[in-house]
């Protein structure tokens, strides 16, 4: 389940159906999903663009590509933004030191990530958190609030775990 301060976000999917399965689940909460590659860029010619909670694209999308990853849309228009924590110990570092200057952040629904050996990247964590409604855009950046630590709002998305 993923929680933010206490409520909860999006369900994470419990079947053991395949990722087919684990796209629709997270489509039927409301979370906008698309297919990924294995290398995790889109599969759809207009990326994040194409995520929808729409059953029959889904099932058309993972009828031709059962073992594609699920990227999920991230942003105002899913509800949800990610910080995205790479790099081991690199990104913790950076993480504390963002907590030590703004406070502790609020415990939230976390997935462990495996990073990307091939280049150099250790293991990293997504944090999920409820989309903030009425404060402005969150945007999504790439080490802008720390060294190793992303934003994944508007025009991102993540891999989602299935």
């Amino acid at each position: 389940m993923l929680r933010g301060g206490g409520e909860v976000i999006v369900t994470m999917p419990e079947q053991q159906g395949g990722m087919l399965d684990a796209a629709l689940a997270y489509a039927a909460q409301g979370a906008p999903v698309f297919p990924c590659k294995l290398d995790k860029s889109p599969r759809t010619a207009n990326g994040f663009y194409a995520a929808t909670t729409d059953e029959e694209q889904i099932r058309r999308w993972w009828a031709a590509h059962p073992n594609d990853l699920i990227g999920l849309r991230t942003g105002e228009e899913s509800g949800v933004f990610v910080l995205d924590m790479d790099n081991g110990e690199i990104g913790r570092a950076s993480l504390r030191h963002l907590e030590a200057e703004h406070g502790r952040l609020p415990d939230t629904y976390t997935v462990r990530t495996s990073g990307n050996p091939e280049k150099g990247k250790g293991p990293g964590e997504h944090r999920y958190f409820r989309y903030p409604v009425g404060v402005g855009k969150v945007k999504s950046s790439t080490s802008q609030i720390g060294t190793n630590l992303d934003v994944r709002g508007d025009g991102g998305y993540v891999i989602a775990s299935p």
